[in-house]
């Protein structure tokens, strides 16, 4: 964490060799309204105020020193570990400029809860992804389902209901012309088959054994059509009057009832699935998410505590940070100052001029380096508490 002071009394600023520099880019600033970036001067440049008002004869020296400047220092006693910032360097708000002694664990700390934070999230991301396909794959199984139990109902009424009579005769009707047609294939095998056992018989004349055994195969052959159909006719007719049959009803039940259970089961599933991932799973990823969130909030926090940042653009005019050396709370390690922009403040206005100088009130300012520059201005602020010197109080405009 920074710790940011404003120190109105800091005299590490640009070097001897720029005040002209300084002072050039005052002018621009002042008649132009463009913002000077002078060069970095050692010390503060004296400069003289005088009351723009001709019957106000107030006069006091000054220095021109930039209007943002910050005092760096550490919120608690730690070891320097590494300094990055160099002095003339600008960096602008939020780069690095010191780490103390733990930086690099808190780092890595950071990068395990990163890492953690990251999986969890994986994790939450996988939950609903497997969630999606199930739903899809349990959609398809209750398709299934609802077929098969359709099917199961139909077996199950079919079985169930009774015969109608118009079937039941007409199943008789089959049976007696199955028996008819049955009866009329055993005579004509009988008459063939005596035909062939009598040797005086006149067909012998015509056809030979060889054509009368063909003839009695053929017969025999439609005489077993004519059994198995007959069979067929008598356990329909047999079954209609029987119908239903108790095993079969039975088992057409047994397997209705396990379509419906199936089918519920999946229905439930189906339900569920819409809600997204199971509950229990969701909840415990997402409390991993939590404590990770957590964990990484505490590693940044303490990441902070081992690091001084810029907390604004600006150019180190002093640095007082060294590699290895313990620095103490609250001393000064770096002093960070935005060149862009410069104001005068006084050092002498005493107690009796105070009163003839109000904010808003227009000045001239004059150089004694330069005798022929005069620059027009106005009082910004003047601060309300005084400081004492010598018996003597004076304040800061």
């Amino acid at each position: 964490m920074n710790s940011v002071h404003h120190d109105r009394y800091t005299n590490k600023f640009p070097p001897t060799r720029g005040i002209w520099a300084a002072l050039i880019g005052l002018v621009c600033l002042c008649l132009a309204g463009c913002q000077a970036v002078p060069q970095a001067a050692q010390g503060s440049v004296p400069v003289v105020l005088a009351a723009a008002d001709e019957h106000t004869a107030v006069q006091v020296k000054g220095r021109l020193v930039p209007r943002n400047y910050v005092t760096l220092t550490s919120p608690v006693g730690s070891r320097i570990e590494q300094v990055i910032a160099a002095e003339g360097q600008h960096y602008i708000a939020g780069d690095v400029l010191v780490q103390f002694e733990g930086h690099e664990a808190s780092a890595s700390e950071i990068a395990s809860a990163q890492l953690a934070l990251v999986l969890a999230d994986q994790q939450i991301d996988t939950l609903y992804k497997e969630a999606g396909l199930e739903l899809a794959q349990t959609e398809l199984d209750l398709a299934q389902a609802v077929r098969e139990q359709a099917f199961a109902q139909d077996r199950y009424d079919s079985l169930a209901s009774p015969v109608p009579q118009q079937d039941i005769d007409q199943a008789y009707a089959n049976l007696m012309l199955a028996e008819k047609q049955l009866a009329d294939a055993r005579h004509d095998l009988e008459k063939v088959q005596k035909r062939f056992n009598n040797k005086n018989s006149i067909y012998w004349r015509f056809i030979n054994r060889r054509q009368f055994k063909l003839s009695i195969t053929l017969l025999e052959a439609e005489l077993a059509v004519r059994q198995r159909r007959f069979q067929d006719a008598q356990d329909k007719h047999q079954d209609l009057l029987a119908w239903p049959d108790p095993i079969d009803l039975a088992l057409a039940q047994s397997r209705l009832e396990q379509a419906n259970v199936d089918l519920e089961r999946i229905q439930d599933k189906r339900d569920d699935l819409l809600n997204g991932p199971d509950a229990d799973e969701l909840q415990l990823a997402q409390a991993r998410r939590k404590a990770a969130q957590s964990r990484l909030a505490a590693a940044q926090v303490a990441l902070a505590s081992t690091e001084l940042r810029a907390p604004m653009n600006g150019v180190v005019v002093e640095l007082k940070a060294k590699p290895g050396e313990w620095l103490p709370n609250g001393q000064a390690a770096v002093v960070l100052a935005d060149l862009g922009q410069w104001i005068v403040e006084t050092e002498d206005l005493d107690e009796t001029l105070v009163s003839d100088l109000q904010p808003g009130q227009l000045v001239i300012l004059t150089v004694d380096a330069i005798p022929e520059l005069s620059l027009r201005g106005r009082v910004e602020k003047i601060d309300l508490l005084s400081t004492e010197e010598d018996e003597d109080v004076y304040y800061t405009a």
